[in-house]
């Protein structure tokens, strides 16, 4: 019995890993995303200098939480391509395979595994002013707490961080630690992505206080 359950596991974790198993997945959620953007009511506030700097291709960090990041492959699609930071851990790859679908690109490392790669790269990515995501809350957590760099590598280069957050009127929320939230099809979905925030030094209290308001005034306004 014990090497029957042994021999499932492996199984289904072969099955979960297979990079077939991963784009199918992945796919499914692209289409369901779709779905929810088609048949909801979406407003999308962005503020003037953000749009300046997003439409002029000028570097900045984009800082969202970990549990609202589904939305934004989709809203940022328009203004290009974006480089982005994702877990080395097993689910990284569903996140990888997803934003690449909507031709986004990706920086696999973390604070907790993979982050002197990770940080190399993205100083490698400042110096070829590509834009850089960063979910400052993940991949462990704690949910609302910035535990990476983020604030220390922008004051160094001088590189503005916006905040992008989502509300939805109806969703589902997931058990998970970071609250993973699914806005659901029929919905009045609001996003906002916040003015261009420059820091002097590692603030990275600073940041968070500025991106949980974000994310209360958007819930509250629906």
């Amino acid at each position: 019995m014990i090497k029957y359950k042994s021999a499932s596991k492996r199984f289904l974790k072969t099955i979960l890993n297979h990079n077939l198993f991963v784009v199918c997945i992945t796919k499914i959620i692209q289409f369901y995303l779709e779905f929810v953007f088609l048949t909801s009511n979406i407003k999308i506030n962005i503020h003037n200098e953000a749009t300046n700097i997003l439409n002029s291709n000028k570097i900045c960090f984009l800082t969202l939480w970990h549990g609202r990041i589904i939305v934004f492959p989709k809203v940022m699609q328009k203004f290009g391509k974006f480089k982005v930071l994702t877990s080395l851990h097993k689910d990284g790859k569903y996140v990888d395979k997803f934003i690449r679908l909507y031709g986004h690109e990706t920086i696999r490392g973390s604070s907790y595994k993979g982050s002197l790669s990770a940080t190399k790269n993205i100083i490698n990515s400042i110096k070829n002013k590509e834009s850089i995501v960063i979910t400052p809350d993940g991949p462990r957590g704690p949910k609302y707490k910035v535990n990476s760099a983020i604030t220390n590598l922008a004051s160094k280069f001088k590189i503005p961080i916006i905040s992008i957050s989502f509300a939805s009127s109806k969703a589902k929320i997931l058990k998970s630690w970071d609250e993973f939230t699914i806005p659901l099809p029929f919905s009045k979905i609001l996003i906002n992505i916040s003015a261009p925030t420059l820091f002097n030094e590692k603030q990275n209290s600073k940041l968070e206080i500025l991106m949980i308001k974000q994310m209360i005034d958007l819930e509250n306004q629906l």
